[in-house]
């Protein structure tokens, strides 16, 4: 993994938990309103290659519309967000200035659409990506379905991935399962060669404030597991058929007065040794 990859890897890792609440779920697992967060971030960046950052930009109400990724003080990727009357995601819009493809530099582009159940949860979202970027036409689509248990945790993701060159299409199966409000495993691909499975331990004492928030406005979090109510101490990946590509990352944090995280350590752990990054997190805070 390049040292690019991986500081934007651990940049958006911070990302999903840091965000802010400014919603969480009924017992049916339905959104309600809640008051303005105490904080919102507006940067995170490596504080060994302050070049590389991302800035984040909210409308009058809160809302996150914008958020811009800089790679050593260019503009490297640009990600748009719209959203309904109900303050629900309807549309996620990225485009990656800087993507490379069979070793040549282009341009990305990725819209995904949102729908919703009656409960205010992610029913299906549907992917689109095109190389180079083009807002008309794609070269592939991946389309996801979803499943809830009665708590309002996501359980299930089928996702089907169809080329509109190649006409090949491939589904891809996640399952998630959770233990007091936190996701314990995530188990990626099921059944197929490329499976993988996450394992998670958590800072009990320490709560997620960003929780429902990254669920409601955050693309990871849109489109993976349900987010969990404490900060994530390890996650630990295996692979079924490539385990000499096994990992593990250890997260420690410093916080605000209010709570927040404002500084994630991370250490990631292979068979070939370690490496360690620290990610930074500015806020306004009321």
């Amino acid at each position: 993994m390049s040292s690019k990859t991986n500081s934007l890897f651990i940049a958006l890792y911070l990302l999903s938990l840091t965000f802010l609440t400014s919603c969480e779920k009924d017992d049916q697992g339905a959104r309600i309103a809640q008051t303005t967060p105490a904080c919102r971030l507006t940067k995170i960046y490596n504080p060994d290659k302050p070049t590389d950052y991302t800035i984040y930009k909210y409308d009058n109400e809160g809302k996150l519309t914008q958020a811009i990724s800089y790679y050593e003080g260019q503009e490297d990727m640009v990600m748009n967000y719209e959203y309904n009357p109900q303050d629900q995601l309807t549309k996620h819009i990225v485009k990656n200035n800087r993507y490379w493809d069979n070793g040549r530099q282009t341009t990305k582009g990725e819209v995904t659409t949102l729908e919703y159940n009656q409960k205010g949860q992610i029913a299906k979202y549907v992917q689109l990506n095109s190389i180079p970027y083009n807002e008309i036409s794609y070269q592939s689509k991946i389309e996801t379905t979803c499943e809830y248990d009665l708590e309002g945790n996501r359980t299930k993701n089928l996702q089907v991935t169809s080329n509109s060159t190649t006409y090949h299409t491939s589904t891809f199966t996640s399952i998630f399962t959770y233990q007091d409000g936190n996701c314990i495993k995530a188990q990626f691909g099921q059944g197929a060669p490329s499976e993988f499975i996450t394992e998670y331990e958590y800072y009990l004492d320490m709560e997620n404030k960003q929780r429902s928030f990254s669920q409601s406005y955050y693309y990871s979090s849109l489109s993976s597991m349900t987010p969990s109510k404490n900060m994530m101490k390890k996650m630990t990946a295996s692979f079924t058929q490539y385990p000499t590509s096994n990992y593990t990352i250890e997260n420690s944090y410093q916080y605000n007065t209010e709570g927040f995280a404002t500084t994630q350590t991370i250490v990631q752990k292979t068979q070939n040794g370690s490496a360690t990054l620290t990610t930074i997190a500015e806020y306004e805070c009321r």
